[in-house]
């Protein structure tokens, strides 16, 4: 009787644990049902350091003057120096897709110069006679407007022979003092859009990007006037004949012109600054199309190569700035004569830059960064370019500059 009652129950157990197993196989034979992963977004924020340089391929600089001191002036002999800037980024990356906002800002590259010049600046026609040898200045080079108004055949002043000593009268005077001034700042804004495939080394993007770039370009000569006579003398550059056939308009001080010491109530003559300078402004903004390829990959080292390349409508602005300050070294009247001219175009230029990102992590969320680029830039308005497109009182801005800007950066990144 206990028997059988053992063998029921065993009998039942093992009916259990095959219903079990039978069930269990049809449960793994089952599709398990799809559940999508929540998507991952990611973003990154950084700050580099820059240090950036530029080259000086200048299209059509105009000499500042003429004659043996003509090299001391020239602008496509400056040398800029390497310029520290800071360049900051936001990105965000999910599904599929990478957006960056980045914006660098480059200090402002400057070339200065100041010196002594061997000999005399003549104003006119006495270039043949009391300043030979000397510098000079015409209608080619900077300060046309004194030229003009110094010279005779041009309607100008005929009764004298004026400049800035020594000439052949005034040997003992000290030469003329120079200076030279050129400046340069560039900032950028771009807003990016790339594919991103882990499987695909190779991203393509397409980008908007605002870039300004201004300039500076000055010279400033500064001594002793002179006035040497020819027919009737009048103690200097008269008041008419700046204003006059130099085209110049009476800024402050008094109307006299700038005197010698015959017509100066202090018996000496007048220290005489004339400066030019040129300011440019280049507003560019376009669509640029983007490459980017990973070269390395080591140990969470990272190296992208990137290539950007677009066409922007830029917006080029020129300001001319003559100025001419004629001094009594004993009283300190004076009389500042000068004129300004303008002109903006519209135009289409090209941008195009080639460099690499490198990224070495330090921590879960943080990287060392750090990258070089090298950058093309077309058809760009360039200071020292403009006075070549003045032709009498009118200008017409040069924009047919072109800029390579190169340089490395180091930073960090955040990644959350």
């Amino acid at each position: 009787m206990r028997v059988s009652h053992w063998k029921k129950l065993a009998a039942a157990m093992l009916a259990g644990l095959s219903l079990s197993a039978t069930s269990a196989t049809l449960a793994a034979n089952e599709p398990i049902p799809y559940i999508p992963a929540e998507p991952t977004t990611q973003f990154t924020a950084g700050v580099d350091f820059l240090i950036y340089t530029r080259d000086v391929d200048l299209q059509s600089p105009s000499n500042a003057i003429a004659g043996p001191d003509a090299g001391l002036l020239r602008f496509d002999s400056a040398d800029f120096e390497r310029q520290a800037g800071f360049r900051a980024f936001l990105s965000m990356k999910a599904d599929g897709l990478r957006v960056d906002a980045v914006y660098s800002e480059i200090g402002e590259w400057d070339h200065y110069r100041i010196g002594r010049m061997t000999t005399g600046l003549s104003f006119d026609d006495g270039i043949g006679s009391e300043w030979t040898g000397a510098n000079s200045i015409n209608l080619t080079t900077l300060f046309p407007s004194l030229h003009r108004a110094a010279t005779g055949a041009l309607g100008g002043d005929a009764d004298e022979f004026e400049g800035l000593s020594p000439s052949a009268a005034f040997n003992a005077d000290t030469a003329p003092l120079y200076e030279l001034l050129y400046e340069s700042e560039m900032a950028t804004f771009e807003l990016n859009a790339f594919t991103i495939d882990d499987e695909n080394p190779y991203r393509w993007g397409l980008g908007y990007r605002n870039l300004e770039l201004d300039e500076v370009a000055g010279v400033t000569i500064t001594g002793t006037f002179r006035a040497v006579d020819i027919a009737a003398p009048n103690g200097g550059l008269s008041h008419a004949s700046l204003t006059g056939p130099g085209g110049l308009t009476l800024l402050g001080g008094v109307a006299n012109g700038f005197e010698d010491e015959t017509s100066n109530p202090s018996f000496a003559s007048d220290i005489l600054a004339i400066s030019n300078n040129a300011r440019t402004s280049n507003r560019m903004n376009g669509i640029q199309a983007l490459l980017e390829r990973r070269v390395m990959y080591w140990g969470g080292w990272t190296i992208d190569g990137v290539l950007k390349a677009g066409a922007f409508h830029n917006q080029a602005r020129g300001i001319i700035e003559e100025v001419y300050v004629g001094t009594d070294p004993v009283s300190g009247e004076n009389s500042v004569y000068g004129r300004t001219l303008t002109d903006s175009e519209d135009c289409l230029s090209f941008i195009g830059s080639v460099g690499f990102n490198s990224y070495i992590p330090l921590s879960e969320h943080w990287s060392f960064t750090s990258g070089y680029e090298a950058m093309f830039l077309t058809d760009v308005a360039l200071a020292p370019d403009q006075n070549a497109g003045v032709t009498g009182g009118v200008y017409d801005v040069n924009a047919n500059g072109h800029v390579i800007i190169h340089g490395g950066r180091l930073g960090l990144q955040f990644a959350y």
